[in-house]
């Protein structure tokens, strides 16, 4: 029931920032307006792969952004235990962070990254794919060794 409530709270506090961010970028659409722009959204080691059991954080940098979150296969993703962002921003840049503890497979999936401004929505996906952790590949070699005598 708490969470439920939790949930309701940040969904209307979602739609006042919504609305907020409307009110304050009516200004900017007469003197000259710039849509927000995605400019990063991955694991800061490049790839698509996270092992199952590891911690993952996944960043989204945006410009021109009064709003952001993040939604995995398309609905917004619900913070846990193991699962939590958050949003910061300095300047004209906004800094969202996920991070995933324990990666599991269910994690795997398309993760959107979302940036608001002005009635103005733009997203840019990331395919993360959990799997295990590769076997040790010098036992294997070590059992399959053969003599050539």
């Amino acid at each position: 029931m708490e969470k439920t409530i939790t949930k309701l709270c940040l969904m209307l506090a979602m739609l006042y920032l919504v609305r907020m961010a409307d009110a304050m970028t009516i200004e900017s659409k007469v003197h000259g307006f710039t849509q927000p722009v995605i400019t990063y959204f991955g694991l800061h080691n490049a790839t698509g792969i996270a092992f199952i059991g590891s911690n993952i954080s996944l960043t989204c940098t945006m410009e021109n952004t009064i709003v952001g979150s993040f939604l995995k296969s398309g609905s917004p993703v619900a913070e846990n235990e193991r699962v939590t962002y958050l949003f910061q921003g300095s300047g004209n840049e906004l800094y969202g962070n996920l991070e995933i503890s324990q990666v599991k497979k269910d994690d795997s999936g398309v993760y959107t990254c979302v940036a608001y401004k002005a009635g103005i929505v733009v997203t840019r996906e990331f395919v993360l794919k959990a799997v295990p952790y590769p076997s040790d590949v010098s036992s294997q070699s070590n059992n399959n060794t053969r003599s050539l005598e």
